[in-house]
């Protein structure tokens, strides 16, 4: 397990894909009944967030293992803090974790009101993201360049940030 987990290490140096970062949150999910196991996942979880959460396409993978944790554990503090976050950022499915999360929870008017707002914004940055999916590598390079411009316009370091690591 310690060698699998300095390979994994080894490829976040070198990448933000989605993809590792929820591996890697699996196998800290093993020791999640260990001593100190809770805030350990916990961490790698806010570690892949900060790295992967803001990934329009992918990032309600880590978002929706996350909050399965929190659901699991029985932390409804923790648990509404993680459906809050998620609920307030544009991500691919997020219609899917609002209605998941509305059949556990009672959504107030502000976590609403987060919801509908980056509903809104999910709308413009699905185009550029279609756009991504649809084109040939050979254009891709232009069409990050013209999406990390209207990011920067935007105002949104970390989702620039997201966009050149991607």
């Amino acid at each position: 397990m310690r060698s699998v987990c300095i390979v994994i290490e080894y490829l976040l140096d070198s990448t933000a894909a989605v993809e590792v970062w929820t591996e890697y949150c699996s196998l800290a999910l093993a020791s999640v009944s260990e001593p100190d196991g809770q805030e350990n996942c916990r961490a790698m979880f806010e570690r892949a967030l900060s790295n992967g959460g803001l990934h329009v396409v992918d990032g309600s993978l880590l978002w929706d293992s996350y909050r399965d944790l929190e659901e699991a554990l029985g932390d409804t503090k923790k648990y509404l803090s993680v459906c809050r976050r998620q609920l307030s950022i544009p991500l691919f499915g997020m219609e899917h974790a609002y209605e998941q999360i509305k059949e556990k929870i009672e959504i107030d008017e502000n976590m609403e009101q987060s919801y509908r707002k980056a509903l809104e914004k999910l709308k413009v940055l699905k185009q550029w993201e279609e756009k991504l999916l649809s084109a040939p590598e050979s254009e891709k390079a232009s069409i990050y360049k013209e999406y990390i411009a209207y990011e920067m316009k935007e105002k949104q370091p970390p989702r620039v940030l997201c966009l050149y690591e991607r």
